[in-house]
């Protein structure tokens, strides 16, 4: 069962202190031999096998990684010590699992030289059993206003900048849903009184996702802008690129 450990500081590790004590509360009181405990996060997988070494449980743990954050490539202090406890950790997962096969290729083998003992690629695909009968996609429509969707998590500022200049063309409606992140939050204030572009808040999956496709044209899909030669904005596939391909709409990558 999901367990709720409390919120997250997006990309803080250091204030996320009192959720790993909870958590290895969480897993003192709950856990047996011989479960499995699926974690997100490189800090928490990392509490996982903490609690697993001292409590002397056979625990299986499974660590997914949606994303490899920027902090893996920065330079500095703390950047080097996350990746020299990533070194310590990644070998000693049961199972990770990757939403891309070049996190594994390109990442932990090529650039890391990290050994993964067992590893499974499941990418983000849309299944049509996950979805309802009737959420089947739509052929497109010659519009009088061109709809871009930009759908998931809102947090590339160069996206939503661009979508803004496209909104102030009159061809254009931009549709927005999802969430912002700490760095894009205050674009929900600034698109608020603007004219072609809405932001309609977050959504479920999958059960929104045939609502939310079939009313636009184009899906804006492009990954968070970097000027680096390596890393995430490389090697991730997400979800709307998916879900773009499933109901049938052309992408903005």
């Amino acid at each position: 069962m999901p367990a709720w450990i409390g919120k997250m500081n997006h990309a803080s590790y250091g204030k996320r202190f009192r959720v790993y004590i909870w958590l290895l509360y969480k897993l003192t009181k709950n856990s047996q031999s011989d479960q499995l405990i699926y974690v997100y996060g490189f800090d928490l997988a990392a509490v996982a096998l903490i609690f697993k070494h001292f409590s002397r449980r056979k625990i299986f743990v499974i660590y997914e990684i949606p994303d490899i954050r920027e902090i893996f490539f920065s330079r500095g202090i703390g950047p080097a010590l996350i990746r020299f406890f990533e070194k310590l950790t990644i070998p000693k997962i049961d199972l990770l699992i990757a939403t891309s096969p070049e996190f594994i290729s390109e990442y932990f083998t090529k650039i890391r030289k990290i050994d993964i003992p067992d590893y499974q690629i499941i990418e983000n695909k849309v299944h049509q059993a996950q979805l309802s009968e009737t959420s089947n996609p739509q052929k497109c429509k010659i519009p009088d206003k061109i709809k871009i969707g930009y759908f998931g998590v809102l947090r590339c500022a160069a996206s939503l900048s661009c979508l803004i200049l496209l909104a102030d063309k009159n061809r254009f409606e931009i549709i927005l849903r999802g969430i912002f992140m700490p760095a894009t939050s205050h674009f929900e204030a600034q698109i608020s009184n603007l004219e072609n572009i809405k932001y309609f808040g977050p959504y479920k999956v999958p059960e929104d996702l045939s609502g939310i496709y079939n009313e636009v044209d184009i899906v804006w899909a492009a990954y968070p802008f970097s000027n680096n030669n390596i890393g995430n904005h490389l090697w991730a596939r997400t979800n709307r690129f998916y879900e773009s391909l499933f109901f049938h709409k052309p992408i903005i990558l």
